[in-house]
């Protein structure tokens, strides 16, 4: 393969925040806004009812207000156009019970039109015709809409222009019509495609597509010219001779098609089916195709990776087909590099690559999540992701091998951290204690968080090192648990236990030297309760140790021997035992 050193200047998280129309739930009616209703729309206050949507929808772009059209279940059978005005406009259905389809004979073919109006809440019926769109929007949005043309001809399901397209349905024939075709900035999430192609594009600016679901025939996602970022996405070509992702086409156009694809997995396809493409091979035009591939995985078609570039030599220079990959699971000794007289390019390996049975959840059931021990977990770039969220919603990164150490996974999906955390006591009070308030001090994996409870009390966030509430004398439990960044708790929380003992030692003799004795050397025995040790002192003289039986040396005259009891926890008595004798 030939080496070409991967730049890009288009980030992907610059392609996820995409100055286009945006979506945002939809709000409770509170601000003011003007309803009209269509149908029996369930849960609206009504400020006007008319009895189709072209009814709703006249005058609303000239009335100076924030509008929504609320339309009941039922089957609308009218061509809809909507043109927003200077408030906002959204035409909101009652879900897939709201379906608009297009009256025979209607003189468009396309079934609901939106210029700076959002559609949500929906369905559009294309029936048997040939060449309809089903939606066709700009600078505006759409959100749960489903667009059935399961029995439509080469048709559109979603045109937008300048759009934002979230949690759309898009049902095609697989050997026929598009799917989503964006126009200018464009933003696609959560998207399940079924057509000819899944995702097209033709045209300068800027478009990002993440955690779309694409069944094809044909083409997945096909760049012809334009710029598009794709991640967290799964494109399935069944058994068909087709192509995951395609930058370029066979049009004589000049323009450049650039594909950034992180997170993306292609499976299935016949036998001249290919995973990535790169196209750059028109005779009468000099062409440029990118596509540069990470952290994913191409598993199925008979050619996983191709670059085509070549032209007649009359186009002023060669055109340029280039792929680079790193840090993916794919097939690299069948990978094609058909770069012509007229052409440059290839196909660039970077570091991290894999040649590997991506050891699927389900494959028959189509499940390709990684299985247990997949070699996808935890094998992507081990730098910071852009990416926060997986083809099913999950967080993007986690530590799926329970190695203590979150990388993301290749594909578009990532194993979630299912191991617990382990709870490590590295410090405490000694026990017993005359401390009242013992502290212990503890640790996990980074990014932990932990909680403390003490003897039967409810637990309380903590930090290391927590110091216990005020506890009375006795034998107390210090539990910590700790829960890592994915939430799992540790089952077997770490533990000590600490005796709290504040109540000093009783002392006293056991026997002692009569009160007048003429013996230069006196015996003293003692005891006290609960004491380990014990400091003797005769007269003035300074504490020290010392155990019994204890004998002194005394001169004549009167003395004083006195004796303290120390207990485990260091409480001392207070009141030493004191016995004053005479040495005659």
């Amino acid at each position: 393969m030939t080496f070409i050193p991967l730049t890009r200047l288009t980030a992907v998280a610059a392609a996820a925040a995409l100055p286009v129309a945006g979506l945002v739930a939809s709000p409770a009616e509170a601000a003011a806004i003007n309803v009209v209703c269509v149908g029996a729309p369930v849960g609206v206050t009504c400020d006007s009812t008319v009895s189709t949507i072209a009814a709703a929808a006249i005058g609303l772009a000239t009335n100076g207000l924030d509008d929504l059209i609320a339309v009941g279940p039922g089957t609308y059978d009218e061509a809809v156009s909507l043109n927003g005005g200077t408030g906002k406009l959204t035409l909101r259905g009652s879900g897939d019970s709201t379906v608009i389809t297009l009256p025979a004979g209607a003189p468009t073919t396309t079934h609901v039109n939106a210029v700076k109006a959002d559609v949500e809440n929906l369905k559009v019926s294309m029936g048997t015709g040939t060449g309809h769109w089903g939606v066709n929007v700009s600078v505006s949005g759409v959100r749960n809409v489903t667009i059935d043309g399961q029995t439509a001809t080469n048709g559109i399901g979603i045109l937008a222009e300048n759009a934002s397209l979230d949690d759309v349905r898009v049902q095609m024939p697989t050997n026929t019509g598009r799917g989503i075709y964006l126009i200018g900035d464009a933003e696609v999430s959560d998207a399940v495609v079924t057509a000819g192609t899944g995702v097209a594009v033709q045209d300068t600016g800027l478009q990002h597509v993440t955690r779309a679901r694409i069944t094809t025939g044909g083409i997945g996602i096909n760049v012809g010219e334009g710029d598009l970022t794709v991640d967290n996405s799964l494109i399935d070509l069944g058994s068909a001779n087709a192509t995951g992702l395609r930058a370029g086409n066979t049009n004589p156009g000049t323009g450049a098609a650039f594909i950034t694809a992180d997170h993306v997995t292609v499976v299935g396809g016949g036998g001249n089916s290919r995973g990535v493409q790169s196209l750059a091979n028109t005779p009468t035009a000099k062409r440029s195709a990118t596509v540069l591939l990470s952290n994913s995985v191409i598993h199925g078609p008979a050619t996983p990776i191709q670059a085509d570039a070549t032209n007649d030599g009359n186009q002023g220079g060669s055109s340029e087909a280039f792929v680079g990959v790193s840090y993916t699971d794919y097939d690299d000794e069948t990978a094609v590099e058909t770069i012509g007289a007229n052409g440059t390019g290839g196909v660039s390996e970077g570091a991290g690559n894999l040649d590997v049975d991506p050891g699927f959840l389900n494959v028959i059931t189509g499940n390709y999540r990684p299985g247990p021990g997949s070699p996808l977990i935890d094998a992507g770039n081990p730098a910071a992701s852009t990416s926060t969220l997986d083809l099913d919603g999950n967080p993007r990164v986690a530590d799926g091998n329970g190695d203590i150490t979150a990388v993301r996974d290749l594909g578009a999906y990532e194993v979630p951290d299912t191991f617990a955390p382990q709870t490590v006591i590295t410090g405490a009070t000694a026990s017993p204690t005359r401390d009242r308030t013992p502290t212990v001090k503890f640790t996990s994996e980074p990014g932990a968080t932990f909680t403390c409870k003490v003897d039967a009390k409810p637990a309380v966030p903590c930090a290391s090192p927590f110091t216990a509430p005020s506890l009375t004398n006795g034998t107390h439990k210090i539990a910590v648990t700790a829960r890592d960044s994915a939430g799992n708790a540790d089952p077997t929380p770490a533990t000590r236990t600490i005796v709290v003992d504040t109540v000093a030692p009783n002392t006293r003799f056991l026997s002692k030297s009569p009160t007048v004795t003429s013996k230069a050397k006196v015996r003293f025995t003692f005891t006290a309760s609960g004491a380990v040790r014990y400091q003797c002192r005769l007269d003035a003289r300074a504490w020290q140790a010392c155990t019994s039986p204890r004998v002194v040396s005394v001169t004549r005259g009167r003395h004083t021997f006195a004796v303290r009891g120390i207990d485990r926890a260091g409480n001392i008595d207070p009141t030493p035992a004191r016995y004053t004798f005479r040495r005659s």
